[in-house]
């Protein structure tokens, strides 16, 4: 085969008469392909390549080179799209710096030093691209502070791998989420029988002294959980018990109120009897006169006067109605008045007026008394407080 171009003269001998543009074979037509430029056209010439080197092509039945042509053709059209490629190289899209996710990292920490160790609470947050996924190295930024982060969490795990002791005592907390239901067994390591708690993976660097301290879990309203009984509180280290606790069903005073708002409910009076001889407290939540009147003779703690859908000129009356009709039934629980939007800043006021407690925050209303945008739910008890006490001393 004699040609200026051995390439071109192969493509015209073995590949046009199929791959050309009337006959498209197998999708690809050869003949508006510059030969002599195979690097404009890289991916298409090296799948050519591919089948060069196979001897698939031409196929079976049609004339066909030597192995040694072939083999030069090949070579041939590899070295012109290296030479393509390294005159001007195009690696992609790339980033300086892929930097590991806290998960990758922590994995990472694992798998080289059979290490457990939680890095998420020593490590500043990592971004996400669109509100998902976290390991794009586009999203990942590095700063001085991820910097130093990592350099910290570094130093403390060579200490750990080396076996040396920590440079200083140190704390940790492990927490059980407040949305978490601890009415079952809640983890394998945990004993079979057992319900509620957490078990935690934990390596102590050193021998020494550590100290537990177990805080039992509170509720939104800062009670106690499960004080109503007795129940058993184990504390185990490696599965054995260390020691075991008798906790709940004597303390002092009352447990955690039961907030109840469904007086309009078939059998809502024997309910609440029944929660108030077993030493529950009940406060009871009344949105109207209606309701305010079937709480007598019923044995509540607190009554929760709620204004919720009044406008603003109205919620003072609304309140009022049903502050009467509960004094018409002789209901003389203690009362907590409370709006909610319109509603909310005119209750303030008049619960200050009334000498009665009652309570704000970013779900009753997101402005201040003044129309302006609450900060957060400490600017909107500053100016409750501030108007409460205003309209007491003009009682």
């Amino acid at each position: 085969m004699t040609s200026a171009n051995p390439s071109k003269a192969f493509v015209d001998t073995y590949c046009i008469t199929c791959h050309n543009q009337r006959l498209r074979t197998g999708g690809l037509a050869l003949d508006r392909l510059d030969v002599a430029n195979p690097g404009a056209n890289a991916e298409v010439w090296e799948n050519v390549i591919a089948k060069l080197r196979a001897g698939s092509m031409p196929p079976a039945g049609r004339p066909r080179p030597d192995a040694a042509t072939y083999r030069a053709v090949a070579s041939a059209l590899e070295n012109d799209i290296d030479r393509a490629w390294a005159a001007s190289p195009n690696p992609g899209r790339i980033n300086a710096v892929h930097r590991l996710n806290r998960a990758e990292y922590q994995n990472a920490i694992r798998d080289l030093f059979a290490l457990d160790i939680d890095v998420k609470s020593l490590l500043p947050g990592d971004e996400t691209a669109d509100g998902s996924f976290d390991n794009f190295a586009t999203s990942l930024s590095i700063s001085t502070v991820h910097l130093e982060r990592y350099m910290s969490v570094a130093r403390q795990v060579t200490r750990l791998a080396t076996g040396l002791p920590p440079a200083r005592p140190t704390i940790e907390t492990f927490e059980i989420p407040l949305h978490v239901m601890q009415d079952d067994r809640q983890s394998e390591d945990l004993p079979l029988g057992s319900r509620g708690g957490i078990a935690v993976r934990r390596d102590f660097p050193a021998s020494g002294e550590y100290l537990f301290t177990v805080r039992l879990q509170r509720q939104y309203q800062d009670y106690l959980k499960g004080m109503g009984w007795a129940q058993q509180l184990d504390v185990r280290l490696d599965g054995k018990l260390l020691k075991r606790f008798s906790v709940g069903g004597k303390a002092v005073g009352r447990p955690a109120a039961a907030s109840y708002a469904g007086d309009g409910e078939p059998g809502f009076a024997g309910l609440a009897a029944l929660l108030s001889g077993a030493g529950i407290g009940v406060e009871a939540g009344v949105w109207s006169p209606a309701d305010a009147g079937r709480l007598a003779g019923v044995p509540v703690d607190r009554v929760l006067v709620e204004v919720l859908d009044a406008p603003a000129a109205g919620a003072v009356a609304a309140a009022d109605r049903i502050l009467a009709r509960l004094d018409e039934r002789g209901v003389t629980a203690p009362r907590l008045l409370h709006g909610e939007q319109q509603a909310c800043w005119p209750l303030i006021g008049h619960a200050g007026r009334l000498g009665l407690p009652t309570r704000i925050g970013l779900e009753d209303t997101l402005v201040t008394d003044d129309g302006r945008a609450a900060a957060d739910n400490a600017a909107l008890v500053r100016r409750a407080l501030r108007l409460w006490e205003a309209q007491r001393e003009r009682r």
